[in-house]
């Protein structure tokens, strides 16, 4: 097949579905064709494949997949903290394919769905959403995170003693190495205590610690940080973890990390060695960011951003201090992080990986 010959029908999840409407946009501009499945359903027009973010466009999968079009299903998040119930139904689907945005995915994936068709793609950034906005603060953080406190009680409540011993200590093993993904951290136990691997077992454990652990890094991160004007928006919990001068502002806008002349990332756990939607969009914002020494955003971003030891946190203060004081050198190092997104992680970018995929397995 040429990529003359492909249609792509992109599955959405409503009407205005704006993902679906960016994806459809990002595939046509590697010149190829491209439209939401619901016209091809309309016009009765079989594509080549089908892709979506998520869910989009559940109820048509079988229907499309027993037609012989092979349908992506393109994962924002690991799909053990979402969606895996999606992958327990259609893990054996010969024309089923799923990508995950994390490569820490791809071997429990494997291990536990083993007639899966999966690998690792990372998120890619829409552009057309890109809109420059005057500095309004000097430090912001966004996101959301989980009450630490009342998680953990409620687990305590909850589970066997010997489960709750178990996550407790998978959460001080993660906090004090930020460096392993929870799928190493699992293993260490599993060799230490001599347990078998088991899906539901990695399954309750990753849904339930790995939001904690991520949450507790983000707390560190802005409470280094308590001397200096951050703007904290995201989780209204984030009241009761700030201190010092770092004020909670609310839930975040579509624009907020443009407003902001830094901006504070910290690497979830649950994206290990991979690239988030958020630090592509920081980055692409014309704000600089500081962001956790994540090996994956180092390799990718290099000197366009700079990085704190997400360890310890005792470099962060005087990063943020050097980079407030120097404006030329911060508006510098945005100006080349931008370019990395905009040449190596759109959207399109993705589309084209995709594309070449496909037309290298149909030869």
């Amino acid at each position: 097949m040429k990529k003359e010959d492909l249609l792509i029908g992109v599955h959405s999840s409503k009407p205005d579905d704006g993902d679906a409407g960016a994806l459809v946009n990002a595939i046509r501009q590697n010149g190829v064709s491209a439209c939401l499945y619901s016209e091809c359903v309309e016009k009765n027009i079989l594509p080549s494949l089908t892709i979506g973010f998520d869910s989009a466009g559940l109820p048509h999968w079988q229907k499309s997949m027993n037609k012989g079009i092979a349908n992506i299903m393109w994962s924002k998040d690991s799909v053990f903290l979402s969606n895996i119930d999606i992958i327990e139904q259609f893990a054996a689907f010969d024309k089923f394919i799923l990508l995950t945005p994390t490569p820490c995915d791809t071997e429990p994936i494997g291990r536990f769905f083993p007639k899966i068709k999966h690998g690792y793609l990372p998120c890619g950034l829409d552009f057309s959403k890109s809109i420059p906005c005057d500095k309004e603060f000097d430090i912001i953080s966004y996101g959301q995170i989980v009450d630490i406190d009342q998680k953990m009680n409620e687990l305590k409540s909850c589970m066997p003693e010997f489960v709750f011993k178990l996550m407790s200590d998978m959460y001080t093993i993660a906090v004090e190495n930020p460096a392993l993904s929870f799928w190493q951290i699992y293993n260490l136990f599993v060799e230490s205590l001599n347990l078998e691997v088991d899906f539901e077992q990695y399954l309750l454990l990753f849904s339930n610690i790995a939001p904690v652990i991520s949450s507790h890094k983000q707390i560190q991160m802005i409470n280094s940080l308590k001397d200096y004007n951050v703007k904290v928006f995201g989780s209204a919990c984030w009241s009761k973890y700030i201190s010092g001068k770092v004020e909670y502002a609310g839930n975040a806008s579509s624009d907020i990390v443009s407003k902001s002349k830094i901006v504070l990332y910290s690497h979830p756990i649950e994206l290990s060695l991979g690239l988030s939607d958020v630090v592509l969009k920081s980055a692409a914002s014309d704000s600089f960011v500081i962001a956790s020494n994540t090996p994956s955003i180092e390799l990718e971003f290099k000197d366009s951003m700079a990085y704190y030891n997400l360890k310890t946190f005792e470099d962060l203060p005087a990063k943020v201090e050097h980079f407030l004081s120097n404006s030329d050198e911060r508006k510098n190092k945005c100006e080349l992080a931008k370019k990395i997104v905009l040449d190596r992680n759109s959207l399109a970018v993705r589309m084209a990986q995709v594309i070449q995929l496909v037309l290298s397995n149909t030869k």
